[in-house]
């Protein structure tokens, strides 16, 4: 057991929302979805403008590729957002939390609450250079930032998801 103390800072916030969003994002439904438009783009420039097959093609994909990217943009800009506005608006975001765990579960513990989860209970979890953050089957997550590990805790950590079968969280790089 490694107890830890930290208190979760904005930046520790957005860093887990930025992992949960991208674990969310389903690149396959993308790749569909964007194919099926970029079909009816094309159709359209090629029956409304009269424009030839290969330009109407060309002409599709960049308005489909200029609305996804702008889309993703837009959804990033508003989790992140509303996650910041959920965190400042909690009356225990800033207090301290207490995390322990072993081979079978993490506990994490507030002045005003206190949640003991078995590792079964983690969908996947996943890191960068300054959080690692544990995701649930619902749109929760846990940011566990690295600050408040040293190596050896850190290190455990990792081992004890492993060793609950917790998968490394898959997601889209955006």
């Amino acid at each position: 057991m490694h107890l830890i103390r930290y208190s979760l800072t904005e930046a520790d916030i957005i860093a887990g929302n930025d992992m949960w969003r991208r674990h969310q994002l389903k690149p396959h439904k993308l790749i569909i979805f964007m194919l099926v438009a970029w079909a009816i783009a094309g159709i359209y420039f090629h029956a409304l403008f009269e424009q030839p097959a290969w330009l109407a093609a060309i002409s599709g994909l960049a308005v489909i590729l200029a609305i996804v990217l702008a889309l993703m943009w837009m959804t990033k800009r508003l989790s992140r957002g509303k996650t910041l506005q959920y965190f400042r608006e909690a009356a225990n975001s800033r207090q301290e939390i207490s995390a322990d765990w072993d081979e079978t579960h993490i506990w994490l513990k507030q002045e005003d609450g206190y949640v003991k989860m078995p590792w079964s209970d983690i969908k996947a979890w996943t890191e960068d250079e300054t959080v690692l953050t544990l995701l649930r089957n619902s749109p929760i997550f846990y940011a566990i930032p690295k600050r408040a590990l040293d190596a050896q805790a850190l290190n455990n950590l990792r081992i004890c998801l492993t060793k609950a079968g917790v998968p490394a969280a898959r997601y889209h790089p955006f």
